[in-house]
């Protein structure tokens, strides 16, 4: 079996970009709108990593809403996120740095993440790094969403390539759990500052 790294799959929030905190205050405005609250704390315990439709399931039924209150804490959900990601997400000259550095070594890289397919392209685009990827999966390219490994195993089938040539860079427990499921190299991110140039080479040359 070829063990030469060919393909590095990015999760994208905490990884790539910090969304972490604009995923939670965009959930808890939209909360507030309907009498709840949630902690930060409790959110990185219970929820980080999940995509917006699981969280609001388990909120659901959390708290017993009632269809209603559910539709109207997804939309909510969904604006608060969008309006605090257009003044929050930026270009990075490191990430710019590492895709054109990949790309000269022919090693292909995709993000896989747990956010929705809108989100997802709407922040790669803001990145600048989506020209540079092969392709994205989202929740909603998947049936199941992490923390099982589909998106993973998808995204590995999709660039033909096995599991020993694969690294896959994750930082919540319920993305460390999908990426450890699909056999690949897994590197663990604390935050995307950690995502570095110098890193990467080390693990391409």
């Amino acid at each position: 079996m070829n063990n030469k790294l060919s393909v590095i799959l990015f999760d994208l929030d905490g990884v790539l970009v910090e969304t972490r905190k604009i995923h939670y205050e965009a959930l808890q405005m939209a909360l507030i709108d309907i009498g709840l609250n949630l902690s930060y704390e409790d959110h990185l315990q219970t929820f980080d990593g999940l995509p917006t439709y699981v969280k609001i399931d388990m909120l659901a039924k959390m708290h017993k809403l009632d269809s209603i209150q559910i539709k109207r804490l997804n939309d909510h959900k969904q604006k608060y996120t969008q309006e605090l990601l257009q003044g929050q997400i930026f270009p990075s000259p490191e990430l710019g740095k590492i895709f054109k550095y990949l790309k000269m070594k022919g090693i292909r890289s995709a993000v896989c993440s747990n956010t929705k397919r809108s989100s997802l392209d709407f922040i790669l685009s803001k990145l600048e790094i989506d020209a540079y990827l092969e392709f994205s999966l989202s929740n909603e390219d998947v049936q199941n969403p992490k923390p099982d490994s589909e998106i993973y195993l998808k995204a590995m089938k999709q660039l033909n390539v096995n599991a020993s040539e694969t690294l896959i860079f994750e930082d919540s427990p319920h993305g460390i759990a999908a990426a450890n499921g699909s056999k690949a190299r897994v590197h663990l991110i604390n935050a995307p500052s950690e995502i570095t140039l110098d890193m990467i080479k080390k693990y391409c040359e």
